[in-house]
């Protein structure tokens, strides 16, 4: 048994690869697909494929060992095996989108300008801290926004694909850095109302709401 991430076919992707393609500014991502030898191949094809296309490159780093270790294990903190395995990756993706836990791990600092200049490339870094203020570094600006407070938290399942969902709409739709953050975080807050990773059509309301008012 295995995961949807860890389920991608090369042949699949290599088909279909002209019509995502075609119209793409971003190629979204998240590390768990390097976690399996099949979808490993299909994800670093699709890394490659996207610079030869001039598709910008977003990444979560979404570390989740649950999906790289075939026993159960008390240890969080990736291994230099496994930091290597994703690290290997972060020199070709413009936006990285990390946890502050993540951070640490993976850069020993939660500072996004020390995490950008760590890189070759100097991609623009999003470091989330929980309800705490989210820090970023964004086309060489550097600066911090609040996170919304949910009205209640049921389940923080996709709560950090909400927030990337919702930061990159606005990056590419050309909204003010701070806007992106807002988007962010009310994507984020409305998911972890419910149980589920997806926004459910009761909440489409409420969250039409939130985002309308976003100045």
């Amino acid at each position: 048994m295995g995961f949807a991430d860890q389920a991608i076919s090369l042949e699949q992707i290599i088909r279909d690869w002209p019509l995502v393609a075609e119209n793409a500014q971003w190629l979204v991502a998240g590390t768990i697909p390097l976690a399996s030898e099949i979808s490993s191949k299909a994800f670093l094809w699709c890394i490659e494929n996207a610079m030869h296309s001039g598709i910008k490159i977003a990444l979560d780093l979404n570390w989740r060992p649950t999906f790289w270790r075939n026993q159960v294990s008390t240890v969080s903190e990736p291994s230099v095996k496994e930091k290597n395995q994703i690290l290997s990756i972060l020199k070709n993706v413009s936006l990285i989108k990390l946890a502050k836990e993540e951070a640490q791990w993976f850069f020993h600092t939660s500072d996004p300008t020390e995490i950008s200049s760590s890189l070759p490339q100097r991609p623009s870094v999003v470091v989330t801290d929980g309800p705490n203020p989210i820090k970023w570094l964004l086309n060489n600006h550097l600066g911090k926004s609040f996170a919304i407070i949910p009205s209640s938290v049921v389940d923080t399942t996709g709560a950090g694909d909400a927030y990337a969902a919702g930061f990159l709409y606005g990056f590419s739709h050309d909204q003010s850095i701070m806007n992106c953050g807002r988007i962010a975080s009310v994507m984020a807050g409305t998911v972890i109302e419910q149980i589920g990773p997806r926004i459910e059509t009761a909440s489409m309301k409420t969250l039409k709401e939130r985002l309308s008012n976003i100045p």
